[in-house]
């Protein structure tokens, strides 16, 4: 376990370099429901959230029927409402609606257009739906897989359908079928929305032969293509991602996260890795990007490697080997680098210095750090103890003193005015989402 005197010794690890980042995406999936009647979308898009950034006091509450996803956009939350869900409350047909933040009233609400799965396709399945921010508006992106119809000798394929709805009016806004994959293999996707620009899908294990696309958010064109690296995530031009296939990590040969940008296929960086077991890249935004392996020692000993990326520079800014326990990382823009562990452990590190500003121990005894850090936002850490124990509290990403008691809890986003955060009606037996708005 990493605790004070080893997170300090780290310092000389630290390379100082220009980085950056952000919070969570907000999106969740989840249960269900209540019913809110619409208002006129002139009404609800009029209200405006309070002027107050970061939010750090709440006051009104507004409820809203929980999705089974959900996305923020200009003062709008979108909830997607899919049949197959059956944690949430029963509905005739997949709906999109979207919520005045400031009011919690109904702007619009539409039921989706039929995916275009051919009716005489042999199979067919749902792999994943994501809300994607178009520059033409917000997007909700369906993913199928299905089998067309076998005519003679020919080999049994499998076809990926990719379709993006318009989520004001549920119409389709682009189409777009993927190369096939063999019939009878799990295609493992994975999906991630993460600009205005990109969607990157990738499929195949960790361990295995992968195939990787990137599409372009408002048409749905494919602008990059690989089956030799596993793209995880992209920003503007700069993709992360590494090496995979069946035949790494043996005798010596072990994969490299690596940043590629999109346009030149140029490799802007790369890192080889101990291990190619469970390699992953997370928490991209704002230039920073993670990147994490799973190591597994001579005698079954594990840990895991950390390398935290400054996507512009293409310079490392945190290096770590974690004996015990996943270490996450909190990323944004105007706050430092919160990085914390399931063991107790939590440090903050300055994000152009690279020093440690601050950890559990170097506190002290005398005060108890939170152990569930649900947020980081514009210098501001919103998190909660354990059981609930004590009220949920803001802290000063980088002194950590406390900003700000009695929040709400089970947070989900913070932004200009407002918070979302889960509820549930215990009596009723009904999950929500509220949205808590700021007084201070």
């Amino acid at each position: 376990m990493k605790k004070a005197g080893s997170i300090l010794a780290l310092s000389s690890l630290l390379l100082a370099a220009g980085c950056s980042a952000s919070a969570d995406d907000g999106t969740i999936e989840s249960d269900d429901s209540q019913s809110t009647e619409a208002a006129e979308p002139e009404e609800a898009e009029a209200a405006a959230l309070p002027d107050i950034d970061p939010p750090l006091e709440f006051g009104e509450v507004h409820e809203v029927p929980r999705p089974s996803l959900h996305q923020t956009r200009d003062g709008l939350l979108y909830g997607a409402y899919l049949v197959e869900d059956n944690s949430i409350q029963p509905r005739d047909e997949d709906t999109v609606v979207s919520y005045s933040l400031a009011t919690g009233e109904t702007v619009t609400e539409a039921a989706l257009d039929d995916a275009s799965v051919p009716a005489d396709a042999e199979a067919s399945s749902h792999l994943e739906t994501v809300f994607a921010p178009s520059e033409d508006g917000m997007l909700l992106v369906r993913i199928f897989s299905y089998v067309p119809p076998v005519t003679g000798s020919e080999a049994e394929q499998e076809t990926i359908l990719v379709q993006a709805f318009h989520a004001e009016d549920g119409s389709v806004a682009w189409t777009q079928e993927l190369e096939s994959w063999n019939r009878g293999v799990n295609p493992f996707l994975t999906v991630h929305e993460t600009d205005a620009e990109h969607i990157v899908l990738a499929w195949g294990a960790h361990n295995e032969q992968t195939r990787s696309h990137v599409l372009d958010t408002s048409t749905g064109d494919s602008v990059w293509i690989s089956d030799e690296i596993r793209a995880v995530a992209a920003e503007g031009e700069i993709l992360a991602a590494f090496e995979a296939g069946d035949d790494l990590d043996r005798d010596g040969d072990h994969p490299a996260g690596m940043l590629v940008n999109l346009n030149t296929d140029e490799t802007l960086w790369s890192h080889e890795f101990e291990s190619g077991i469970n390699i992953e890249s997370h928490n991209f935004g704002d230039g920073l990007v993670k990147f994490t392996a799973d190591i597994t020692g001579q005698y079954g000993d594990e840990s895991d490697e950390y390398v935290v990326v400054d996507a512009a520079a293409g310079e490392p800014v945190f290096e770590s080997t974690q004996s015990a326990g996943a270490l996450f990382c909190k990323f944004d823009r105007e706050s430092p680098m919160v990085c914390y562990d399931n063991q107790g452990t939590v440090f903050a590190i300055d994000s152009t210095t690279g020093e440690v500003l601050w950890d559990d121990e170097s506190i002290g005894a005398e005060r108890e750090l939170p152990s569930r850090i649900n947020l980081l936002y514009k210098g501001v850490i919103y998190a909660e103890y354990t059981g609930g124990a004590r009220p949920p509290l803001a802290l000063d990403a980088r002194t950590s003193e406390d900003l700000a008691f009695e929040l709400p809890t089970d947070l989900l986003e913070v932004g200009p005015g407002y918070a979302l955060a889960e509820g549930y009606d215990d009596l009723e037996q009904k999950a929500f989402l509220e949205i808590h708005l700021a007084t201070g």
